[in-house]
């Protein structure tokens, strides 16, 4: 399992931030009591999905590494977040893999969710299901755009109004056609065809 270093790596790795900032905000969330006390050597404590969750959160929810025990605390317990459809042919993907932070539907207004679980749960699934590969398989149902390099090519070559166009305007438009994650062709270039998902 992962010690709060790896830990310290791993998120200095994703948000940027000097590795030695990220360990500060972690040696005072552990002083708070809210990341699990480090031994020494081979018997270093090893983090949890709560641990994790903990440390992104003071990272993200305040400036000064002193204050993370309060962050934590603060924002961590944040509850009855909202979930609105905007594509409602992807609730059969999203919606069941939100059931165990207790996911229900807002009565009469269609479309409408709210979870019960906190912040801190949410966080602990997401890190929980990255890991396991669950957000991985709900990404996977959900279907993307993507512009065919030669389609790109001949756009570019003659300065096509559609390479400002947005993704889903060139799906409404049926110029690019959705299609499942597995049948993309992924490019080389980062600056060449765009490739998103689309949500609409």
């Amino acid at each position: 399992m992962a010690t709060l270093s790896d830990l310290v790596t791993a998120l200095a790795g994703v948000t940027g931030m000097p590795e030695a900032t990220v360990f500060a905000y972690g040696r005072f969330a552990r002083q708070a009591g809210l990341i699990s006390q480090k031994r020494r050597g081979r018997s270093a404590a090893s983090m949890s999905a709560t641990d994790a969750a903990n440390l992104l959160i003071a990272v993200g929810a305040t400036d000064v590494a002193r204050e993370a025990g309060t962050a934590i605390k603060s924002f961590r317990t944040l509850e009855r977040g909202r979930l609105y459809e905007f594509a409602p042919d992807l609730s059969h993907a999203i919606v069941p893999w939100l059931e165990p932070l207790g996911i229900t539907a807002l009565g009469p207004e269609k479309g409408a969710y709210e979870l019960r679980g906190n912040l801190g749960r949410f966080f602990e699934h997401l890190i929980i299901g990255t890991v396991t590969g669950s957000v991985s398989s709900v990404f996977r149902r959900i279907p993307v755009a993507e512009i065919p390099k030669e389609l790109w090519s001949k756009w570019k070559r003659s300065k096509s109004i559609h390479l400002e166009e947005s993704i889903e305007l060139l799906v409404e438009k049926e110029l690019v056609k959705l299609k499942a994650p597995s049948e993309l062709e992924y490019g080389e270039d980062i600056r060449g065809p765009r490739t998103i998902p689309c949500f609409g």
